[in-house]
């Protein structure tokens, strides 16, 4: 298969596109046809090798995390999806490559599409959504009447976290640059700091 593949850290010059081995799904797994991936800071950054200690990688590496894409394949444990379903999510550390025609991955990283989502759409969402959603369920439970600050508003956590806090009855207000301070407000903030 095709994928976006780099043999070493570094910057953008090292990526190309090369042919890899197509992955095989193991007995809890699905095989998703990738329709579209995200790319997110986590990406360039184990790409330039800032996480090292962290991220051990095998090259060459296909990168990505945020994939939306269709079920091709499952292994013989995996019947949360069937074949055909419209998919999306976050390939978790140490089996990325959403930037590939193909991934397999576990299905609990996994959501059904909605229907009136695009697969770029969907794949814009997992890591930031999941990122603002930990901190914003997980730590304060926002709730319709509540002042919510949200520092870097302009951002792909940020601009989720505003949407969101927005759509739960929240008074938002946002940090960001003059030159997004439009954009932020857009997105429903009712004050930009």
């Amino acid at each position: 298969m095709k994928a976006l593949v780099y043999d070493t850290y570094g910057g953008l010059d090292v990526m190309r596109v090369g042919e890899v081995p197509d992955p095989v799904p193991g007995p809890d797994d699905v095989l998703v046809e990738v329709h579209a991936a995200g790319i997110n800071p986590i990406d360039w950054k184990v790409r330039e090798g800032a996480h090292r200690a962290r991220f051990e990688l095998s090259f060459p590496d296909v990168a990505g995390r945020d994939v939306s894409g269709v079920v091709i394949g499952r292994g013989s444990n995996a019947t949360d999806f069937e074949i055909g379903d419209e998919v999306f999510g976050t390939c978790p550390p140490n089996r990325w490559g959403s930037h590939a025609e193909l991934v397999a991955v576990s299905p609990g990283v996994l959501a059904r599409k909605p229907k009136d989502v695009t697969h770029i759409e969907a794949a814009s969402i997992p890591l930031v959504g999941h990122t603002a959603l930990t901190a914003l369920e997980g730590t304060a439970t926002v709730s319709e009447g509540m002042r919510v600050l949200i520092h870097a508003g302009a951002g792909g956590v940020g601009a989720f976290a505003v949407q969101y806090c927005k759509s739960r009855g929240a008074t938002v207000y946002a940090t960001a640059s003059a030159g997004n301070a439009e954009y932020v407000a857009g997105l429903g903030a009712d004050e930009v700091i």
